[in-house]
Parts: structure tokens; C-alpha cells; sequence
């Protein structure tokens, strides 16, 4: 796993609670000011973000369309279109950080946008994640060294939904399933002997 993947997950995970405490708004932190820094700060791990999953970008217009990876898609590209919106909106709204702007044109506009983006980026968010979920808990188990079968997997494939079409991905495939089946075969034989 190079530098690039290690960070994915936390970064992940520091991406929606971020989001959550956003969500919070004036009722966590009664100071704008602070929800201003933390939009700045989602905005930059949001980079972060799509620089390192620049690749699924440039995938876009390659190869067949599923179910699943269309529905993937759209989700992608409302979050992606909900998060300019979150910007923008935010920007025109701020009163700390952005007053060097000096917009004062289009506030009404901008506040509706911005309640609006970010209930649905919520939405879209959450249906992210949940299409993930099953990467997110692989990588973690992996991590711990455990490998995760799959009950719906027929051939138990532990890396299933996850991207295994580099060599280094098929080697641990390869390992993990080598392993499974020396785990197979060590499995002890019991006897019981019943004397009368």
C-alpha cells in the first residue's frame, strides 16, 4: 500500500465528521466564524479528496456501464455538483472570512442555495457511504490483518468490490486465498473413542 492509500481512509472519516459538525451549525458552535474555518477546511480535504481518486474521473467515459456504476455515477456527480453549490453559496454568505470580497448581491439567492446543498448533499453523502461500506470494512480488516468472506460471495472472496486488477492487488488475492486453504486443510481432525 503506497503513502497516497494510507491516508484515504482517515481522511474518509475526517471528511464526514467534519460534515456532521457542519451540519451542526449554530447550535454547536454559536460563533460563524467557526463554521466559516470548518467549510474552508471540508473544502480542502475535499481536494485532498478528489486528487487522490482522480483516476475514477478519467474512468468515467471508459468502459460498460452497470447498474451499480451508474448509480455510483449520479451520486458522484451530485455530491460533486451539491459541494460547488456549498461553495459558492457560502462564499457570497460569508461574514468573516470572504468580507474582503464585498459581495453584497444575491444573499436571499445564496441562503436558500446553501440550506438547500447541503440537505442534499447529505442525502447523497449518505448513499456514498453506504455504496462503500463494504470497501471501508475490507480495508479495515486488512489492516488488522483479518480477512473478511463475504456470506454472499459464493467463491468467498474477500476482496470483492474491491479493485484488484493491479499486480500487487492480484498478489494478495492470491495469498489470501493461498492461506484460506492451508487454514483449510491444518484444521484438525477429532476422533472420539467411546469405550464400554
Amino acid at each position: 500500500m503506497n503513502q497516497l492509500n494510507k491516508i484515504r481512509l482517515p481522511l474518509d472519516i475526517m471528511m464526514t465528521l467534519v460534515s456532521i459538525v457542519l451540519m451542526g451549525g449554530n447550535y454547536l458552535f454559536p460563533a460563524e466564524i467557526v463554521h466559516e474555518i470548518l467549510g474552508v477546511g471540508l473544502f480542502v480535504l475535499w481536494n485532498v479528496h478528489i486528487f487522490l481518486n482522480r483516476r475514477w474521473y478519467g474512468a468515467i467515459f471508459k468502459g460498460k456501464y452497470n447498474p451499480y456504476r451508474v448509480m455510483q455515477t449520479v451520486i458522484n456527480c451530485c455530491i460533486l455538483l451539491c459541494t460547488i453549490f456549498l461553495m459558492i453559496s457560502g462564499i457570497i454568505l460569508s461574514n468573516h472570512l470572504f468580507t474582503f470580497l464585498n459581495i453584497q448581491s444575491g444573499l436571499g439567492f445564496a441562503r436558500i442555495a446553501h440550506l438547500l446543498s447541503s440537505h442534499w448533499y447529505y442525502l447523497f453523502m449518505s448513499l456514498h457511504i453506504g455504496l462503500h461500506v463494504g470497501v471501508i470494512t475490507n480495508r479495515i480488516k486488512q489492516k488488522k490483518g483479518e480477512i473478511a468472506y463475504s456470506r454472499s460471495d459464493p467463491e468467498g472472496d474477500p476482496f470483492r468490490g474491491i479493485h484488484h486488477r493491479s499486480a500487487q492487488g492480484q498478489a494478495v488475492k492470491q495469498k489470501a486465498k493461498a492461506s484460506a486453504a492451508q487454514r483449510q486443510k491444518a484444521k484438525p481432525t477429532v476422533v472420539l473413542r467411546i469405550e464400554k
